[in-house]
C-alpha cells in the first residue's frame, strides 16, 4: 500500500511538472517579475527572498524588487 501511494504521488508530480507553463522572470536584462514577501514573514523567509533576488540578479542583471503586496506592473510575481 505504502509503495502504491508513493508511486501515485510521484506520478501526480511529473505530470505537474509537464502541464507547467513556462514563466519568464527576466527578459533582456530588465525584471518580468517581483517577489513578494508578506509583511510579517519570519526573518528565514526574508533572508530567502534577498538570496533569490541577489542569485537571479547575477545570473541574469536584472534586480527582481521584493514587495509585501503583489503589484499591477509585473506580469509574473514569485512567492516566499
Amino acid at each position: 500500500m505504502y509503495v502504491t501511494v508513493k508511486m501515485l504521488w510521484l506520478g501526480l508530480a511529473v505530470a505537474l511538472v509537464n502541464v507547467a507553463a513556462a514563466v519568464e522572470l527576466v527578459r533582456d536584462g530588465q525584471p518580468m517579475a517581483q517577489i513578494v514577501v508578506a509583511q510579517e514573514a519570519l526573518p528565514q523567509v526574508r533572508t530567502a527572498a534577498g538570496e533569490l533576488q541577489y542569485y537571479l540578479e547575477k545570473m541574469s542583471g536584472a534586480l527582481l524588487p521584493i514587495v509585501h503586496q503583489p503589484g499591477s506592473e509585473f506580469a509574473y510575481h514569485v512567492y516566499v
